[in-house]
């Protein structure tokens, strides 16, 4: 080879960031971020060509940079970088607890934007800006439906949980203590709160309803990636594998305070301070695996889980949660199966009748089947008008002859 190679490294120009970070100005618009440590760059871009102003990092890990019109955000961890619209005052604040979405606070106004989004993902009106009283969930566990939700008080009393992509309050709560704490389960549908009184509460955003879980909580936290809540109330650890049976709890004497939740490679551990040394607590993982398999509705490793524990208080809750999921979904065989375990005769029986008189996968017999659901559910119009649209008048006739309503019976006859 003859001659000679030049490499030319062209830029506006370069500066340090703290001694953590480099910044090269590649054009007005465009800066190249890198991190020391590691290498690793990030191209920082506005989509609308206007000239970048100002670049910060904040935790090392967020970016926030300025231009005339906009403000970028962006997170170095996923690389995703979002830019909107903007003319703040200067006085903005950043929060950056939500891995998913960075928080702007100006103004009274708390305005949210997902990383990777090129637009506000909503807005809301408050004045409680403390992490601990905000909570935003963005599609963080396995869903049929897109879910985005927050969580924030209106004042002290009052919480208000707004579904972000239509923009409309799906839940109000009042309460008569003030509120200290609170936080959206991963799926969004219960919320945990705490009072300046110590009781924790859960709502269930579907049934509007409230439930006192603790008269005194000191430590509460929902462990990551399900629907178990633990908490500490005096000297007990309390755990609720089944949220959805509130009244079923495992409680653990413990000494010392509860300082976090770990989970990785297949455990999770409850630590706890005891002032001298620390000490864990492993929580049952097949219960809390069980949960997942209900959202991925992958029923027969539910069972599989199941089958392995002892029928206690909290594993009698999962059967029935578990049989009911499987009625709602038209698994027969998984149903009977959950209330076999039971003890149920009659419905174990029900089932038996069904399963053994009907094909699931059979598209003429599937009227039927949700008709006898239905009855099973003591849903008897429910019942009535699928036989009624199929043109089964005896049939419809035939449920409330079963259950002895022979006036009704003949009003179905009548109609």
């Amino acid at each position: 080879m003859c001659g000679v190679i030049e490499l030319w490294d062209c830029c506006l120009r370069r500066t340090r960031y703290k001694g953590k970070f480099e910044f090269t100005y590649v054009s007005p618009s465009q800066v190249i971020v890198k991190r020391l440590s590691t290498g690793s760059r990030i191209v920082l871009k506005s989509h609308y060509g206007y000239e970048i102003q100002k670049v910060n990092i904040f935790q090392d890990q967020f970016l926030i940079a300025n231009t005339p019109d906009t403000i970028l955000m962006g997170d170095l961890a996923s690389c995703k970088l979002s830019e909107i619209a903007w003319t703040g005052s200067g006085n903005e604040r950043f929060y950056f607890e939500n891995q998913q979405v960075c928080m702007i606070f100006n103004a009274g106004e708390m305005t949210l934007v997902e990383y990777g989004v090129n637009e506000v993902l909503g807005s809301v009106r408050t004045e409680h800006t403390n992490p601990h009283l905000i909570s935003v969930r963005l599609n963080e566990r396995k869903s049929d439906e897109d879910i985005k939700r927050i969580a924030y008080l209106i004042d002290l009393q009052t919480i208000y949980i707004m579904d972000l992509l239509s923009g409309l309050n799906v839940a109000a709560i009042s309460h008569d203590v003030k509120i200290d704490w609170l936080e959206l389960s991963g799926k969004a549908n219960k919320l945990l709160f705490r009072d300046k009184k110590h009781q924790l509460h859960l709502y269930d955003v579907s049934s509007q309803t409230r439930t006192t879980l603790l008269y005194y909580c000191s430590y509460v936290q929902w462990v990551p990636n399900s629907d178990v809540v633990v908490a500490q109330s005096h000297g007990n650890l309390c755990i609720w594998y089944t949220i959805d049976s509130p009244e079923r709890v495992t409680t653990v004497s413990i000494k010392g305070d509860v300082e976090n939740i770990e989970r990785n490679n297949g455990k999770t551990e409850v630590i706890v301070d005891e002032g001298v040394n620390t000490v864990s607590y492993t929580l049952d993982e097949s219960l809390i695996e069980f949960g997942a398999s209900l959202d991925d509705k992958d029923f027969e490793r539910a069972i599989t889980l199941l089958e392995t524990l002892e029928l206690t208080t909290e594993t009698e809750a999962m059967w029935k949660i578990l049989g009911q999921l499987a009625l709602e979904n038209r698994r027969l065989l998984i149903a009977e199966r959950c209330y076999a375990a039971l003890g149920d005769v009659a419905r174990t029986r029900y089932l038996n009748s069904l399963n053994n008189s009907f094909d699931p996968s059979d598209p003429n017999s599937d009227h039927m089947i949700r008709a006898k659901i239905a009855v099973l559910d003591k849903q008897f119009k429910l019942a009535e008008s699928i036989f009624l649209e199929q043109g089964k008048v005896e049939d419809a006739m035939r449920i409330y002859q079963e259950i002895h309503k022979w006036d009704l019976s003949i009003k179905v006859a009548e109609a």
